[in-house]
Order: structure tokens, then C-alpha cells, then sequence
């Protein structure tokens, strides 16, 4: 038992640890093939709507209840004296000193980070430029609504313009809210001139209520 064990140890003694180590990606896309066709490009876009769909803010009507000093009193249907109805009036349920606001915070940023890493790839993308173009409207969309919430609930917000290489580029200083929504609308005007019209929208993604001019 010995002497096999010997002989084992010998073995591995003489393995390449460069060969043991190296890697095989059998299942990983490269950047290439997540943007070189136009069914690609609609799985992003897919993924910068999933942000939305996954954010609680849209969900129950709560954003509603925290944009505006006086939607509490116009719309909150509990009591008028709880401390849910105090945090509505004076929005700090998502104030950025408020520990529940972490997964809004963190929920918006990546949505607006998706949609940022899928304009930055457009250029090098094989697809037709008509198409691209349509698929970047609908991007600029998305962020729209992602930097019209945060400006809305937080006031001065990062503007992140492009997907961040580096770890230093995560931290941008805060922009004006003014700034803010000037990009907002720079975004829509783009998405308005841009965007498909409701026919194109049915012809090449049918009954999924995609929006449109």
C-alpha cells in the first residue's frame, strides 16, 4: 500500500501544474456573441426591462405613495397618523441614510448599468445600423425611467454614462438634479426620434407590449 502511494505522489510530482489549472470555458459567451444578432440585442434589451420588473418600487403602487410631499395625502388610504404615512409625507422611507433603501438603490443602478453595457457594444455589433439604432432607443428609454426615479426620490444623483471598466469609475461625484434631468431629456428626445412605431413593434416582437413612439 505503501509503494502505491509512492508511486501516486511521484506522479503528481511530475503533473503540470500549468495543465492542471488552465481553464476550459465550455459554456460562457464572449462579448461577440451576447450583441452580434438581432435576437441578441432583444435578450439585452429583455435584461434592462428585467430591472424594472424586479425593482418594488413599480410594484403595489408604492412609488406613488413616496414621489411627491403631497401624494401621501392624496393618496395613502391607511391611517393618517402611523409612521408609514410620517415617511411618505416627508420621503424618508427611501432617503439614502435609510437602511431599507439599499435594494432600490442597488436595483436601480444595475438597471441603468445593463442598459449602459448593452449602448456601449451597439457600435461593434454586426447587426444592421437601422436595428441597432432602434434597440439603443429603447435603451436610452429604460435609463430614462431609471435617472428620472433616482433624481425624483434622492434629488443630486451620479450620472454613469457608460458601463464602468474600473473600480474607480463606480464612484461618480453626485450631479446637480438640473444636470439630471437635462440628460433625462436628452435620453427621451433620442428614444422619441428613434424608437419604433407601433406597427415595427408588432412585426418584430408581436404580442410582448413592447413600447413604442
Amino acid at each position: 500500500m505503501k509503494h502505491f502511494i509512492s508511486i501516486i505522489f511521484t506522479a503528481l510530482c511530475f503533473w503540470s501544474c500549468s495543465d492542471f489549472l488552465e481553464e476550459h470555458k465550455t459554456t460562457s459567451l464572449s462579448d461577440n456573441e451576447i450583441y452580434d444578432s438581432e435576437q441578441a440585442l432583444e435578450c439585452n434589451i429583455n435584461g434592462c426591462y428585467l430591472s424594472l420588473h424586479g425593482t418594488s418600487l413599480w410594484k403595489g403602487g408604492t412609488f406613488n405613495e413616496y414621489l411627491g410631499s403631497a401624494s401621501a395625502m392624496l393618496l395613502w388610504g391607511g391611517d393618517r397618523t402611523s409612521d408609514e404615512w410620517l415617511d411618505a409625507m416627508y420621503l424618508t422611507k427611501y432617503s439614502t441614510s435609510n437602511a431599507g433603501n439599499k435594494s432600490i438603490w442597488t436595483q436601480i443602478w444595475a438597471g441603468i448599468n445593463r442598459c449602459n453595457r448593452l449602448i456601449d457594444n451597439l457600435p461593434e455589433s454586426p447587426v444592421e445600423a437601422a436595428y441597432k439604432t432602434e434597440i439603443e432607443a429603447e435603451a436610452r428609454l429604460i435609463r430614462a425611467i431609471f435617472y428620472y426615479t433616482a433624481v425624483r426620490l434622492w434629488g443630486d444623483v451620479p450620472i454613469i454614462r457608460t458601463s464602468p471598466v474600473t473600480s474607480s469609475e463606480l464612484y461618480n461625484p453626485r450631479e446637480a438634479w438640473y444636470k439630471v434631468y437635462k440628460f433625462v431629456l436628452e435620453d427621451l428626445t433620442f428614444a422619441e426620434n428613434n424608437m419604433r412605431d407601433p406597427a415595427r413593434v408588432e412585426a418584430v416582437t408581436p404580442r410582448d407590449n413592447r413600447p413604442s413612439k
